[in-house]
């Protein structure tokens, strides 16, 4: 059995597995995704809710996602600048980058996460992604990056300072960042904690499902 082989017997064993098909601009992968009845995920959900871990974000597809898939498929690749994504979880977002041809780096906090995103990786054939693990509070990265993404990471208060202050660290000069968000969060702590090293341009969006109507921001982030 191969090296991913063992990894998705692993991850079927915890949580329970199942792949769904997503299509963005004309472009089809497939994702793994957790099954929500599985034993575990109620176990860490009950653990979140008792305030003994933050919410499993990373086991669901989000529509600011799909929404930031579809936005990076307007812009054009550099194969010379990688794009960082941060907080990438299964790497919805960031797989969609690369099949558009941008060269990406996946990262996340949770290792289980980032597995996912491996095995994501390996069933869409995508050879321009890497993953690694990466800590707001302590990042051990110094590349300054041109475009940096990320969908739905500002989920709770506390990630606001670290997350301002890694953005300050790995934005280059001349960047920009594009994050989604749905406006059923408030955040808007974050972009006050930018302060006016920072200027801020929003885009709304909506994504229609069924009957259903989602809006989610693209905010631009560059230094002022």
């Amino acid at each position: 059995m191969t090296d991913n082989g063992l990894l998705l017997q692993k991850i079927n064993e915890k949580y329970g597995t199942f792949f769904t098909t997503i299509r963005v601009a004309d472009t089809t992968l497939k994702f793994l995704q957790v099954k929500e009845e599985t034993k575990h995920l109620e176990d860490v959900i009950d653990k979140w809710q008792r305030g003994q871990t933050i919410f499993p974000f990373w086991t669901r597809i989000w529509e600011a996602n799909l929404i930031l898939a579809r936005f990076m498929s307007l812009i054009p690749p550099d194969p010379t600048k990688p794009i960082l994504e941060l907080g990438a979880g299964m790497g919805v977002t960031g797989l969609f980058a690369a099949s558009f041809g941008h060269q990406v780096i996946l990262t996340d906090l949770e290792e289980e996460a980032l597995d996912f995103a491996r095995l994501n990786i390996a069933e869409n054939n995508l050879t321009n992604v890497t993953v690694r693990r990466l800590d707001w509070m302590d990042p051990d990265m110094d590349q300054k990056f041109k475009l940096i993404i990320g969908s739905e990471i500002l989920y709770e208060k506390s990630v606001f300072p670290p997350l301002v202050a890694m953005i300050d660290r790995l934005l280059a000069d001349d960047g920009v960042i594009y994050l989604a968000q749905g406006m059923d969060r408030p955040c808007a702590g974050f972009f006050k904690l930018l302060g006016k090293r920072f200027k801020v341009a929003s885009l709304p969006n909506r994504l229609t499902s069924g009957s259903d109507e989602y809006k989610v921001y693209v905010f631009a982030i560059k230094r002022a």
